[in-house]
């Protein structure tokens, strides 16, 4: 972690001529004009299936709730193909709870 912050502190001054060498190139930046939340219907623990970062597909898993007993699960799948750029990580949630962020390229929102 240390590195990482090292490293970018030098391109930074690297950039703004403060110090001497050629700052790293910049790759393509994603850029996500357009999200939805993807929200529990219902309240209890939410268990994710993917990752931050990732990219999901309409109708993908995101995650399950499954109730306090642990004998039902209500399957939470994506309304719309994008990139998950934030989860809730596997904990209680009530109804209306945000549990994912899902980034989409096209405008296009959910369902």
């Amino acid at each position: 972690m240390v590195d990482t912050v090292v490293s970018a502190l030098v391109a930074l001054m690297q950039r703004l001529e403060m110090r001497e060498g050629e700052p790293p190139a910049v790759g393509k930046q994603d850029i996500f004009r357009n999200a939805i939340w993807l929200r529990a219907p219902e309240g209890g623990l939410f268990l994710s299936r993917v990752k931050p970062g990732e990219e999901v597909r309409a109708g993908q898993t995101v995650g399950v709730l499954a109730n306090l007993l642990g004998d039902a699960e209500l399957v939470l799948p994506s309304p719309v193909d994008g990139r998950i750029l934030g989860l809730a990580h596997d904990q209680f949630v009530l109804p209306g709870h945000g549990v994912a962020n899902i980034g989409t390229r096209d405008g296009s929102d959910a369902p």
